[in-house]
């Protein structure tokens, strides 16, 4: 019979058939006689005789009537093919019985078993199963004793290991990261959700000691934790009370930060430095009630723009109102004074900083969104010239500053106002990307579309464009600041000393007249924003007059 037992009587033992190549114990081999056969056909059990042969082979060799209420078994029907009688063993109990024949072989001590029978008349009974060893002089392994059903008193399952089961349970499926630690700092245990939240696995920190820097890399930080994490544990020993959680932020494996509270609970009530470790993950948290005030900043911040706007609004009128009578009044002087008139200089001087201040009082106006745009068809080299005429004054003199434009560029139609505005915005950020010496350019090119299809966004228009460039040699920016860097509300620079809308200002007015921006940077080699602009089919009119 093998084991698990199979249709044939004289198949192998299983798992412990090697334990029969033991030394053998002298006793006598013994026969049912007439006396034997009367008493096994009164006791309320099943008598039988289990036994291995020296090869493995397994069969029983005896069993009484008692067999049909337990298996619905003959007798003969085991003893002639023992297999049948296992195959009534409940799948799940096979192992327990197979381990306890197992045990008793190699230790040759009793043999109990409890298990579950599925009898086809009554459904599923309880069987328990009590037998000693003896090894025959011939080597034979044999089992005598009896089965017994205990249906009406099932085995009662003990509560500590169903606790165990159900606590392992409840922990390998809690989204909670748990760890355990011994008296000797070693880790024992981590939970799956440790492992998927800061991705060590027990080979990665099998103790404490490796935990510490892997956790909190830097070193100051890593013993404030551990400083604080001690004084905790002494408190929560000394007075008996709970351990304080601590927020502490930890590195996963990957290197990310992960925001977490922290709490220990020790696993003994005299406390021996063995405990339970829980760290619940509040990232997601943290970053929510960020982003909350971030929100409430930026509206904030809003407000006082738009306050800000509706006060530069009426300035730049009022503004304007004192401007015409100043270029009112040099143009009346200039009339007054001959070409050779040493003040002619002077009131042109006059004229021409007027005129910047109008400049720019109408690209205020137009930033503070109190002037309605007018787009029209312009040639973009003209305009970018008058407005690079007035930065040039603003770029710090250590800086070099070139531009550059290509022959035959096509026309564009936008608001005059709102693309000197673009530059003006590009050029300042590449002022302030140099902080000090360096260079900035400005181009102008045509693009023909088969050119930039690699670039063109889903939503742009499938045609040749004008690219408007301002590079720059500055400090450069990380991919995660050039992914945010047309947000609202952010900026690199300190606070105070950027409202983050430039940039931003930039892509609206873009997006708004057909186009799109691309960005290249580079930490520690500069920037290059790139503006692009649909080709208009109708030719450009007449450069505006400075008012």
């Amino acid at each position: 019979m093998a084991w698990p037992p199979g249709g044939d009587s004289a198949a192998r033992a299983g798992p412990f058939g090697h334990v029969l190549q033991a030394g053998s114990i002298n006793a006598p081999r013994t026969d049912a006689g007439d006396h034997l056969h009367a008493f096994a056909s009164v006791v309320p059990v099943v008598m039988l005789t289990y036994r291995v042969d020296p090869d493995g082979n397994a069969s029983f060799a005896y069993c009484n009537a008692r067999i049909k209420e337990l298996f619905d078994l003959e007798p003969a029907e085991v003893v002639q093919d023992g297999g049948l009688l296992f195959a009534r063993v409940d799948p799940d109990d096979i192992a327990d019985v197979s381990g306890a024949l197992e045990q008793s072989a190699l230790a040759m001590g009793p043999l109990s078993v409890t298990f579950r029978v599925r009898n086809p008349r009554r459904g599923t009974v309880w069987a328990k199963w009590r037998a000693t060893p003896v090894r025959e002089a011939d080597g034979h392994l044999v089992w005598h004793g009896v089965m017994a059903d205990v249906t009406e008193h099932p085995p009662v399952v003990d509560p500590i290991a169903l606790n165990e089961s159900q606590f392992r349970f409840i922990i390998e499926a809690s989204p909670i990261a748990y760890a355990l630690n011994d008296e000797q700092q070693n880790i024992t245990y981590l939970n799956p959700e440790f492992v998927r939240t800061f991705g060590y696995t027990q080979r990665d920190i099998p103790t404490l000691a490796d935990w510490w820097p892997r956790a909190y890399p830097d070193p100051s930080y890593r013993q404030s934790v551990i400083d604080e994490w001690g004084r905790r544990l002494t408190t929560s020993r000394a007075s008996q009370t709970a351990f304080e959680p601590l927020e502490v932020t930890i590195r996963t494996k990957a290197g990310d930060q992960r925001i977490v509270i922290a709490y220990a609970v020790p696993l003994a009530e005299a406390f021996t430095g063995a405990h339970l470790v829980v760290l619940y993950d509040i990232t997601k948290v943290r970053e929510a009630e960020a982003g909350q005030r971030r929100l409430i900043e930026q509206l904030s911040h809003s407000q006082r723009v738009e306050s800000l706007g509706r006060l530069a609004g009426g300035v730049a009128h009022d503004n304007n109102n004192m401007l015409a009578v100043i270029l009112g009044k040099v143009e009346l002087a200039l009339r007054q004074v001959g070409k050779d008139d040493r003040l002619r200089s002077d009131l042109l001087d006059i004229r021409q900083a007027a005129e910047d201040v109008a400049s720019l009082t109408r690209q205020l106006v137009a930033y503070a969104r109190l002037e309605t745009t007018a787009p029209s068809v312009i040639s973009i080299e003209s305009e970018v010239q008058a407005a690079l005429a007035m930065l040039r004054r603003v770029i710090d003199k250590s800086a070099r500053f070139t531009h550059s434009a290509g022959a035959g560029l096509w026309p564009i139609c936008i608001d005059a106002t709102q693309l000197r505005q673009v530059l003006t915005n590009l050029v300042l950020n590449a002022t302030d990307a140099l902080r000090g010496a360096g260079s900035i350019a400005v181009a102008i090119e045509n693009v023909s579309q088969e050119a930039i299809l690699s670039i063109l966004p889903p939503d742009a228009a499938p045609t040749d464009y004008v690219c408007l460039s301002v590079t720059d040699d500055g400090c450069g920016m990380s991919e995660d600041v050039v992914a945010r860097v047309f947000e609202p509300f952010f900026s690199t620079k300190p606070r105070g000393k950027a409202t983050g809308l430039g940039l931003s200002t930039v892509y609206g007015i873009v997006r708004q007249n057909g186009g799109f921006v691309s960005v290249r940077s580079t930490v520690g080699e500069g920037s290059v924003f790139s503006i692009y602009l649909p080709r208009s089919a109708e030719p450009a009119a007449a450069p505006s007059a400075t008012q």
